[in-house]
């Protein structure tokens, strides 16, 4: 009997598990649910605008496995920065563009290197979490000083639609950045505070240019529905990752950064 087509099936199904990591019931109806949701809106709205449909769409996914600190998130991410990029553009929120381009694309390469290099074994899609010292905090929030000031200036010269509300969410996505490169669970408390201050700039976008940028505006939320379930199930994968520090796993081998 050849064994070989149930033996391709056999590895074809442990590569797709290893790709996707394991899912819960939470996750998949989250994904399911905003999916429709921001399908019906935007297919039911008679403003339509392809660029924030598409931003939502890898948004959405990209964001599930950033939760699940999947390697593939940054893949995802780096398409959703380049669509949520010409929506800002669109919109004229020039803080929101340059972020994407400029910061957050760059950011999701580097990741891509240090999130592989730092996998919990070498056959896991799971993310080793880092603990940072308090100097690293420190130095992080003089940086985000410097940055505020500068941005300001810059984004004003720009014509940047609200202005104030573009500097604050600029700000708290170079911390959430950063943190996320460095791997650290309190990437997600930022991006908490991003998702709130974006939530309040495309709902002004929405309500006074009318609902083509609704999509955009679903994804923020479900970015901070999964934010906030991200940084406990992070918080939580960290005291499993330290207490397999002290017991050695059986079969998966280790790798501590």
């Amino acid at each position: 009997m050849n064994h070989a087509p149930a033996a391709k099936n056999a590895a074809f199904r442990s590569a797709v598990r290893k790709f996707f990591g394991k899912w819960n019931l939470f996750e998949i109806l989250l994904l399911s649910i905003s999916l429709a949701a921001t399908a019906t809106i935007f297919f039911l709205g008679r403003e339509k605008n392809p660029w924030s449909l598409l931003s939502s769409v890898f948004g959405i996914v990209c964001v599930i496995f950033t939760a699940k600190g999947n390697p593939v998130a940054q893949y995802l991410s780096i398409v959703f920065a380049v669509f949520y990029s010409v929506v800002s553009y669109q919109s004229r929120y020039y803080g929101e563009m340059l972020i994407y381009l400029f910061l957050m694309i760059p950011i999701h390469v580097a990741c891509i290197v240090s999130w592989i290099r730092h996998r919990r074994a070498p056959e896991s899609a799971e993310v080793r979490i880092n603990s940072l010292c308090a100097r690293e905090y420190l130095l992080l929030g003089i940086a985000d000083c410097i940055v505020t000031v500068a941005f300001y200036f810059l984004l004003k010269a720009l014509g940047t639609d609200e202005l104030i509300v573009s500097t604050i969410s600029l700000v708290s996505s170079v911390s959430a950045a950063y943190l996320m490169l460095r791997r650290s669970e309190y990437y997600a408390v930022c991006f908490i505070v991003n998702d709130i201050i974006l939530l309040i700039l495309w709902g002004l976008r929405v309500y006074h240019y009318g609902v083509s940028s609704l999509p955009t505006l679903i994804t923020f939320v479900v970015f901070l529905i999964n934010d906030v379930y991200g940084f406990h199930a992070r918080r939580k994968r960290r005291r499993r990752q330290n207490a397999e520090e002290k017991t050695p796993l059986s079969g998966e081998g280790r790798n501590i950064p």
